[in-house]
């Protein structure tokens, strides 16, 4: 069975944020942003109740402001990392093809086949195997069908590309059973 997709740089942006989805990563940072500004905030919000008491206006004016930056730190942090991570994965991959690669933001046509027992991506003529033994498992995450393999491997697959139900079967059964599909 083979599966035909042409990816952009924003697809690959999307990727690295589901990965980080996946892995737990994102759901620790958004811990962590938000004990952090929740201190930030418990700080700042003594130091206003303070000023204002001892009549500094402006202080408290300033540490007011400060307060609801950390408010909107707490309530948001998901889409404040959300935008950091696309906004670093874009520049690192930027910085990367400068360096050593073709230019990633054009669009790029994808094959994944899947038969005699292997899961194989072929990109730009480089060919990367999985073997089917190493499948775990599928799920769906934002825009893509992931197909997660041992060791943290994982293709993605948009559903658009994916074509149906029907083809996703036959994908999973192969890929379960190493049966080739062809």
């Amino acid at each position: 069975m083979e599966i035909r997709e042409t990816f952009t740089f924003d697809d690959k942006v999307d990727e690295a944020i589901a990965l980080r989805k996946i892995s737990g990563l994102l759901a620790r940072d958004n811990l962590r942003r938000r004990i952090f500004y929740g201190i930030f905030t418990a700080g700042f919000l003594v130091f206003t109740v303070l000023f204002a008491k001892d009549g500094y206006v402006a202080s408290a004016v300033v540490n007011g402001a400060f307060v609801l930056f950390g408010l909107y730190n707490i309530v948001f942090a998901q889409r404040v990392n959300v935008f950091n991570i696309r906004r670093n994965s874009k520049r690192n991959m930027r910085a990367l093809t400068k360096k050593y690669g073709p230019d990633i933001e054009k669009p790029r046509e994808s094959v994944i086949r899947i038969s005699d027992g292997f899961a194989e991506v072929e990109v730009d003529g480089s060919v990367t195997r999985w073997p089917a033994k190493d499948f775990v498992r599928d799920f769906d995450e934002g825009k893509f069908h992931v197909f997660e393999f041992t060791c943290g491997r994982y293709i993605f697959v948009r559903r658009e590309s994916l074509g149906g139900q029907v083809v996703l079967d036959e994908a999973v059964a192969a890929l379960r059973g190493g049966v080739s599909e062809e």
